[in-house]
This record gives structure tokens, C-alpha cells and sequence, in this order.
């Protein structure tokens, strides 16, 4: 604009009123490209967790981590691989942020977390999969229980 004219004067220029579209458009533009691009950024922000199974004294034991660090678990669910298969077993944070759970016994809900599905006993040959439900992301494995070396100590088995 040149010193002497009038805002108003620029706006009725033809060559300022494309250019202030297009000015606008390409704000629009970016606009719409950072709405379209959060949520897969989002995405990449997951945590995840990693589950992993040892058998004591016949009991099966789900070590959980995220990284190198005990998970923060909202719940844990075990279900048998089956149609339509209700939970054997699920446990649930009693508030809002999580727990944080390094190790969880089959059927024994650690301090600070709620059991939602009383436990049932775990079927020697049968495919579970854990599920792990944690601040910001989750983890999932199968595992079978496989006869042990008496009928009271069964192994627990995770399928890679």
C-alpha cells in the first residue's frame, strides 16, 4: 500500500482481493491439513506394553512392563480364544489413573485394583489371551495352559 491510499482503496483493487484470497485459502488449507494429520500423530504416541507369563508353583503370573518400567495397568482381562467367550477373569484400577503393576497372579487382584470377573480355574489345553489396558496404549498375548509336572502345577505357555 502506498502511502497516500486508502485502506478501503486496496480492498478494491482486484490484485489485492486475490491476493487476500489466497492468503486465506492457503490458511484454511493449513489448517485443515493439521485436523487431518493430529489424530495419526496421536497415534504414534501410544505406549505399549508388554506382557509376559511365568508359571509358580502352579500358578500362572503376568509380568507387565512398558519399556523397561512396570506397567500402569486401567485393567487386565483374560479370556479364553473362543466365539463369543465371556472373560475368565478381568481386573480394573479402583480410580482413574491406573496402577502401576510390575506382576499380577492369576486371580488375586493386587492393591489398588478391583476384580470385576471373579476368577475361574484356568483349562489345561485351552488358548487365553490377556489383554492390558494402560495409560495411553495396551498390550495383548495368547497363552495355553500345558500339563505340568502334576496335575497341580500346570505350566502356562505364551503363543508367539
Amino acid at each position: 500500500m502506498r502511502a497516500f491510499e486508502h485502506p478501503i482503496a486496496v480492498l478494491l483493487d482486484p490484485l489485492a482481493n486475490i491476493r487476500l484470497f489466497l492468503h486465506i485459502a492457503q490458511m484454511k488449507l493449513a489448517q485443515a491439513a493439521s485436523a487431518i494429520a493430529a489424530p495419526f500423530m496421536l497415534i504414534g504416541c501410544q505406549l505399549s506394553y508388554d506382557i509376559e507369563l511365568e508359571s509358580r508353583g502352579g500358578r500362572t503370573v503376568f509380568l507387565l512392563t512398558s519399556g523397561s518400567k512396570p506397567a500402569t495397568v486401567e485393567a487386565l482381562i483374560v479370556s479364553p480364544i473362543a466365539r463369543n467367550a465371556a472373560p475368565v477373569w478381568k481386573i480394573e484400577s479402583s480410580d482413574l489413573n491406573g496402577q502401576v503393576q510390575g506382576e499380577v497372579v492369576y486371580g488375586t487382584a493386587p492393591a489398588g485394583m478391583i476384580e470385576r470377573v471373579k476368577a475361574s480355574p484356568l483349562q489345561i489345553g485351552q488358548v487365553y489371551r490377556v489383554e492390558l489396558l494402560g495409560l495411553g496404549g495396551s498390550g495383548l498375548r495368547q497363552f495355553v495352559i500345558m500339563p505340568g509336572p502334576g496335575p497341580e502345577h500346570p505350566i502356562s505357555q505364551l503363543i508367539e
